[in-house]
């Protein structure tokens, strides 16, 4: 360790864990306000209905009711469309509060507001909808071939997101192979599940027209950004601020209708009360995005030796309902098409991809994207390889893996350099490979059945502004690092990330504190906040 970097490599501890520790974090939930008025929402029973009779009138009149609220009541300050993609994807009118149509069971229909939480939840009892079911979509492939049930009827299918890539010559592959690998793989839905839900406080003040949302967004600039975009607000006007997070993953990332609901109320009650709303558990599980819900008919082609000359792929993406505002519901399966080869090197490659809508909660990215399902295809195909072959597995993947850089996919991902073939080795040997087989049988003597599988990740990250800015994705996160030293040779740093618990603080305090060559007690950080 240099003197020039005593920090950074170090073991250090962090930041704030015995706050967190004790119980001592200050999550939206705990933050103070006055004259607090809370949202609970009447959600759809129906996955695809067309709104036949919402009827509000007995909500009105309960005593302690503060307001009622549907789509036609934010129209007033919704000035521009809600609705996210990326530059091929459809678009369509969309409401936070659903209008004419709902598309998946637990959106948002109508909004309460009350005194409490539990008394808004007894009021949106009172709320009657009557529905009108349409034959649901549940199955992307059904969806695709669908012309008669659309989700969206100015659509002329229900294809959010088509692409195709082609590269290398992989029609010459396939003709030149020794052999051909077809499978079908299927990856099912999943949503994550954070200590703390989604959460939102929301203040306005009418005389200056700042709004003010405190929420538990992972990007606190592309919820300005995009809120204001729809409010028609100046972002000088808007602050958003993310206090401590019990957990992000990706789902936080997007502006959801129940976030811009709240902040459409509290523009609208102009100031009269503070808007809050905070997420339970059921309304987590039906309504915050998903993830890795794809279909993958694959084909490989392989000489004698092992070694793959060539891979196919037919992806489709089960979207969800809507084009949700963030980083868009074709993420996860372009991602997936873009980084199927990953650590391989497989030069003769061709995809292609449909992102189509369906009766479910939208997909967005998460934690991980599409890793899980790449290294469950190419290697699933490795081991077919094998068999076909009569190789061993680990030798096909020695003779496949990238093993000279600089690399570039070809997909065009620049590979960072690694000893990919020198890792496998070595975790071979630490779980003792060779040693296995006779393990198995002593377990399986014992009635236990056990397997060794071998898994190779490769991951894309990092991806910059200008990636998202050339398909059109509103990206806005300010990285930038302001410092300050004060008169007595203390260090602040404001930074534009949000902390979402996994010691990014501590991490920014030893890369200040080596740059700077101070002690890293005299370094604080903050994040989480537009205006600073």
């Amino acid at each position: 360790m240099s003197t020039r970097q005593p920090y950074v490599g170090r073991a250090t501890p962090m930041r704030d864990a015995a706050r967190f520790t004790v119980g001592l974090g200050r999550y939206v939930n705990d933050l103070p306000f006055t004259r607090v008025a809370h949202v609970a929402f009447v959600r759809s029973t129906e996955a695809h209905a067309n709104i036949t009779r919402l009827d509000a009138s007995r909500a009105r009149k309960h005593p302690d009711v503060i307001a009622v609220f549907t789509a036609e009541d934010l129209r007033a300050v919704m000035k521009n469309p809600y609705w996210g993609g990326w530059d091929g994807t459809l678009t369509a009118e969309y409401s936070p509060l659903a209008e004419g149509k709902v598309r998946w069971v637990g959106e948002p229909v109508a909004a309460v507001l009350a005194p409490t939480r539990y008394v808004a939840e007894d009021i949106a009892e009172l709320v009657e909808v009557d529905y009108r079911p349409l034959p649901p979509l549940m199955d992307p492939e059904a969806a695709l071939a669908s012309s008669d049930v659309r989700l969206y009827d100015e659509w002329p299918d229900n294809v959010y997101f088509h692409h195709e890539f082609d590269g290398g010559d992989v029609d010459g592959a396939f003709g030149r192979a020794d052999g051909v690998i077809r499978r079908r793989f299927t990856t099912q839905r999943q949503t994550s599940a954070p200590l703390e839900t989604r959460g939102i406080v929301a203040s306005y003040d009418p005389a200056r027209r700042d709004l003010t949302l405190h929420a538990n967004f992972q990007d606190v600039f592309l919820a300005r950004a995009v809120i204001a975009r729809i409010l028609d607000f100046n972002q000088s006007k808007l602050r958003v601020i993310a206090p401590d997070s019990g957990g992000g993953f990706g789902p936080k990332i997007p502006i959801y209708p129940e976030e811009l609901t709240c902040t459409c109320i509290a523009v609208l009650l102009e100031g009269a009360c503070t808007v809050k709303w905070i997420q339970d558990r059921q309304e987590d599980l039906i309504g915050t995005t998903q993830a890795r819900d794809a279909i993958v008919d694959a084909e490989l082609a392989h000489d004698a030796e092992g070694r793959v000359l060539g891979v196919k792929a037919r992806i489709v993406s089960d979207a969800g309902a809507y084009g949700i505002p963030a980083r868009g519901n074709a993420g996860e399966g372009f991602m997936l098409g873009e980084d199927l080869t990953g650590g391989y090197d497989i030069q003769n490659y061709s995809y292609t991809l449909d992102a189509v809508m369906t009766n479910k909660p939208p997909l967005h990215p998460y934690r991980g994207v599409a890793l899980p399902m790449t290294i469950y295809i190419m290697d699933r195909l490795i081991d077919e390889v094998a068999k076909a072959t009569d190789l061993d597995r680990r030798e096909v993947r020695r003779r496949n893996l990238v093993k000279d850089f600089p690399y570039e996919s070809v997909t065009g991902w620049p590979h960072e350099a690694g000893s990919y073939v020198e890792a496998l080795d070595r975790a071979l040997e630490l779980v003792k490979f060779d040693e296995f087989p006779d393990y198995q049988r002593k377990m399986r003597e014992q009635g236990r059945l056990v397997g060794l599988g071998i898994g190779t990740g490769c991951q894309a990250v990092a991806l910059n502004a200008t990636w998202y800015g050339d398909r059109g994705l509103p990206i806005s996160s300010q990285e930038g690092c302001q410092i300050s030293v004060d008169p007595n040779g203390k260090v602040h740093a404001q930074l534009g990330t949000t902390n979402q618990g996994q010691g990014i603080e501590t991490a920014m305090a030893q890369l200040i504190a080596d740059e700077l060559s101070v002690p890293i007690s005299d370094v604080s950080v903050g994040m989480g906040d537009t205006a600073t």
